[in-house]
């Protein structure tokens, strides 16, 4: 059943049913009574509520913080302006942040660290390891 997959997808974004009612336009217990499966929707605005969750699931991955979905009035301004394509910057700078955290986690990792991973991961041991070895010819 198609309501029952957009109720599990307006839990999964964790809007109010009454702030999707007032974004896609439809009476809030129109909504409800819908989700519940008990009266239908035009197909029209079905696809109008599976876009604006789209749209939504969207703008939470363009900013990596929680994003208040309380307020239609400015929920309707943003994702305005997101189809507008104005978070095209911030998203790609956000990535790019993303990355870069990434790959400076990975860089601070010294080569003797990897070394003890291969060891305990016993991919190598003690007799074959160049490091181990260089060590006790140094002593």
């Amino acid at each position: 059943m198609y309501h029952d997959r957009i109720k599990k997808r307006i839990e999964l974004v964790g809007i109010k049913n009454g702030t999707l009612a007032a974004l896609v336009g439809v009476q809030a217990p129109k909504l409800s009574i819908w989700l519940k499966g008990r009266c239908e929707l035009p197909p029209a605005m079905m696809k109008k509520i599976d876009g604006t969750l789209s749209d939504l699931v969207s703008l939470q991955k363009c900013f990596r913080v929680r994003v208040d979905l309380n307020d239609a009035k400015i929920l309707a301004n943003t994702l305005e302006r997101l189809k507008d394509g104005l978070f095209k910057p911030f998203r790609k700078l956000t990535l790019e942040f993303a990355r870069e955290s990434n790959l400076t986690k990975t860089q601070k990792e010294n080569p003797y660290d990897q070394h003890l991973k291969q060891h305990i991961n016993k991919k190598i041991s003690g007799l074959d390891c160049e490091f181990c070895q260089s060590d006790v010819s140094q002593q």
